[in-house]
């Protein structure tokens, strides 16, 4: 990772901390001494910064080396990015007490899948299927144990390869987002208007909205009774 410049690294309770009650969801099992099997969660987005002292905690390694996915004869520098670090740490960061605690730490670990190329808003339909075709290879090994993948993101097609890769893993649960409102900010219901892939009919997703700070519907949260 090279050096880093210190930071201070205080323990902030963040707005989205009390709504979702992350502390005393990790204080809870501490208390009742739950043990819970270390499982992967796939982040099919931007790449995080393996550097950052939330995230490197939390990947999974083999050979001193973390576990990821991306296209063949590319560095994973390149895709690294704020969005992709800050979705991998709600999901896991490295539970310390200090900065943000994911919301599965600690008993969850990152395998990223990264498909957005540096600043280039692109992603290819081939890379999200190889990819958690990789991940299953893997978990076949034994290497990994992945329950849950996470696309932060919209394809703008009914893409065929990513709904038949997302149907054949219907072991594991998809968290998706029901995508925000377009370039002409309007708020739109996926269930009139389909967005890919939250709009799917797949009894292995779970689309999600985004919320503002009092739990209400963000106002460039696209929606649907039905899908979402």
């Amino acid at each position: 990772c090279g050096m880093r410049s210190a930071v201070s690294r205080k323990r902030y309770v963040q707005w989205f901390d009390k709504l979702l009650g992350i502390t005393a969801a990790h204080n809870f099992l501490k208390e009742k001494d739950v043990l819970l099997q270390p499982i992967g969660i796939v982040i099919v987005d931007e790449a995080p910064d393996f550097c950052h002292p939330d995230i490197k905690p939390a990947l999974r390694y083999r050979k001193g080396k973390p576990i990821y996915w991306i296209s063949y004869g590319r560095d994973v520098k390149d895709f690294f990015s704020e969005h992709g670090t800050h979705v991998a740490c709600l999901a896991a960061a490295y539970h310390d007490m200090m900065g943000i605690d994911g919301v599965a730490a600690p008993n969850a670990y990152i395998l990223p899948l990264a498909i957005r190329y540096k600043d280039s808003d692109a992603k290819f339909s081939s890379d999200i299927a190889l990819g958690l075709k990789y991940f299953k290879e893997l978990e076949e090994r034994g290497e990994i144990n992945f329950r849950v993948v996470n696309m932060s993101f919209h394809v703008g097609y009914d893409s065929k390869v990513v709904y038949a890769a997302m149907e054949k893993l219907n072991d594991k649960l998809f968290i998706l987002a029901s995508t925000n409102a377009g370039e002409d900010e309007i708020m739109r219901d996926i269930d009139m208007e389909a967005r890919y892939p939250a709009s799917w009919p797949l009894f292995n997703r779970l689309t999600v909205a985004a919320t503002d700070k009092e739990g209400r519907l963000a106002e460039f949260s696209n929606y649907g009774a039905n899908s979402v």
